[in-house]
């Protein structure tokens, strides 16, 4: 049984429409992320200011059959790879796919939606 981190945060990204063009900076044997959304972003870099609330999701490709998913999100904050803190809705990453489902086959796609309240207590970054 493999274990999938499932990394919103940690993508080199550039803007086009409501779609932001991705690298995959996660471990692609395990899959490759085929597409990512965030609400209300039409440039880049994607802005959420504190006390909002941060809704999209992705589109993810096994590379291997699971029957269990592990969310854990990941910022990159003053150029540093750190946990977000109450970033996952779920840490049983299967409870927020919205479509496709647990257990998850070879060369499945899957969409995974992640809502993350950005707190007035969070630092800022620019």
């Amino acid at each position: 049984m493999f274990r999938y981190a499932l990394v919103a945060l940690c993508l080199i990204a550039a803007i086009q429409a409501d779609d932001i063009q991705v690298t995959n900076c996660g471990d692609a044997s395990k899959g490759e992320l085929i597409r990512v959304y965030m609400d209300g972003c039409s440039a880049s870099p994607c802005e959420v200011h504190r006390g909002e609330t941060a809704h999209g999701g992705f589109v993810f490709q096994a590379a291997a059959s699971t029957n269990t998913l592990t969310c854990e999100i990941f910022g990159i904050i003053f150029g540093e790879t750190l946990p977000f803190p109450g970033g996952c809705n779920n840490v049983d990453g299967c409870l927020d796919i919205i479509d496709g489902n647990c257990p998850i086959d070879v060369g499945e796609e899957f969409e995974y939606e992640v809502t993350m309240p950005i707190l007035d207590s969070y630092p800022t970054a620019e």
